[in-house]
């Protein structure tokens, strides 16, 4: 038998243990908590981490391989930044190149404006002291017969020679305008009158500039030894670039060969591929590639760093920016912007549309609730307008439904146009699903309409037979249009 001592201890044990007992168990919810808490913060940061990557990723024409399943999912969060700081990495040095030529050439164009507008001011002195001159002895005649009626008639020349210089300057500034917008040279004057805004204007330019600069250091290059090793044909390469800003191989060396065909004879398209290369390798142009659904694989090229440099050397000028530039800036993928360009030259073709642009950055359409969109193309008829969307199924879903949220603002009709079947298949079911979740459409009766690129181009572009599906909004339903217009095909037959 126990004493009541030893009970009493024993039950004193008892109860701190069943007390830390408790104590640890509170512990423990808390520490569970914490770490469900935490745990859903870290997931939510590897999934906003792996939005980012893949957001910057699809900008990288090198990352985005047409027809096939991306991977990136597969791959691990620290591979998967790595493959973006070197994609980003890229991207920023491709900007602060193009940034940089476009500041040159803002700088250029600030002092052609500002030795256009000291000329202007010349031309209108001479002006103003050779109508002085011949109008001097006439007033001095009619000033001794009729002063005050002289006086009044000396008014109104002046008030005539005004008007006359105004639509004068009217018709320089006009020119200048036309002129810079042309890419014509402007020969510019040292300067005569101080000219205080266009001057601001340099100054400020060549601040841009400077910082600029320092975002882009090129390696020191020997320029002369680079050139040594071109040939006439290298060198008309660089030439058709830097001048025209052409950057579809097709292109280029459709000119090329026209023009060499007077310096040398039997210029064949092997030469001119391998003088393509030689320049790749010597860094003077920067080769992508773009793949086109009616017409393959395309080669696009623009003048690196080096290359501009050269150019300038070689022919005394600054080299045009590229349209590789123009497109990425514009649209930030190339593959897109050149998808793009390609549809609007099909729709040009077609004769159906008196206009169509597909440059629409700088013009977005502002709804009524402030917001905006910007559509690929507008081609305009002399009765109505049509908006089209050139996808290709890289995108997220939520971003993809504010785009066509948008578009049902602007439009009844949706047009969308994109590169294969597959791609066709997954836009069909977004769309789908926006038409079903979304109030908007159904308000509005929106009826979007999907098609391949080379569908659309081979059946009547510009009318209902060049769309394969179409999807209405109002009943939710989806008809498969190519298939009607096989039917009817074969009942004409």
């Amino acid at each position: 038998m126990y004493s009541n001592s030893e009970y009493s201890s024993l039950l004193a044990k008892y109860n701190r243990a069943v007390g830390e007992n408790l104590s640890l168990k509170d512990q423990l919810r808390q520490n569970n908590q914490r770490m469900e808490t935490r745990e859903t913060e870290i997931k939510r940061d590897y999934d906003s981490i792996r939005a980012i990557c893949e957001e910057i990723l699809s900008k990288d024409n090198d990352e985005m391989v047409v027809g096939t399943e991306y991977s990136w999912s597969r791959m691990s969060i620290y591979e998967l930044i790595e493959r973006t700081t070197i994609s980003y990495r890229k991207y920023n040095r491709d900007r602060a190149e193009l940034m940089m030529r476009l500041a040159d050439l803002a700088e250029e164009r600030a002092e052609q404006i500002s030795s256009l507008c000291e000329q202007i001011e010349q031309y209108k002195n001479m002006y103003e002291t050779g109508n002085q001159n011949e109008e001097a002895p006439a007033s001095q005649q009619e000033q001794s017969n009729k002063e005050a009626p002289a006086e009044q008639e000396r008014t109104v020349e002046c008030e005539s020679i005004k008007i006359e210089d105004d639509d004068l300057t009217n018709a320089m500034m006009s020119s200048m305008v036309d002129a810079i917008r042309l890419n014509e040279s402007v020969k510019v004057t040292p300067p005569v009158i101080p000219i205080s805004e266009p001057r601001a204007m340099v100054e400020r330019t060549k601040k841009v500039k400077e910082k600029v600069s320092k975002a882009v250091k090129p390696a020191l290059i020997d320029l002369n030894e680079v050139k040594s090793k071109f040939n006439n044909v290298m060198n008309e390469i660089i030439h058709v670039m830097g001048e025209t800003g052409a950057s579809l191989y097709p292109d280029i060396r459709d000119k090329v060969s026209e023009r060499c065909k007077d310096l040398e004879k039997g210029i064949s398209e092997s030469r001119i591929r391998a003088a393509v290369n030689e320049l790749v390798q010597s860094g003077t142009i920067q080769k992508g590639s773009f793949h086109s659904p009616l017409k393959g694989n395309i080669n696009i090229m623009k003048l690196t760093l080096q290359g501009n440099m050269i150019y300038k050397d070689l022919f005394g000028s600054k080299a045009v920016i590229s349209e590789m530039d123009m497109i990425t800036a514009e649209h930030d993928n190339t593959e897109h912007g050149y998808g793009i360009k390609e549809l609007a030259e099909v729709l040009e073709a077609s004769g159906k549309y008196r206009a169509v642009t597909w440059k629409n950055g700088r013009k977005p359409i502002v709804l009524k609730d402030g917001q905006s969109v910007i559509p690929d193309i507008i081609a305009k008829t002399d009765k109505y307008t049509e908006y089209f969307e050139y996808e290709r199924a890289n995108h997220t879903y939520p971003d993809f439904q504010v785009k066509l949220t948008k578009l049902s603002h602007i439009s009844r009709y949706i047009n969308i146009v994109v590169q294969n079947t597959p791609q066709l298949d997954a836009i069909l079911k977004d769309v789908e699903k926006w038409g079903k979740e979304s109030e908007v459409p159904k308000q509005r009766k929106v009826i979007v309409r999907i098609s391949t690129v080379k569908y659309y181009s081979t059946h009547e572009p510009g009318t209902k037979n060049a769309w394969m599906y179409e999807y209405n909004t109002e009943t939710s339903q989806t008809t498969n249009l190519s298939e009607n217009n096989e039917s009817a095909k074969k009942e004409g037959e």
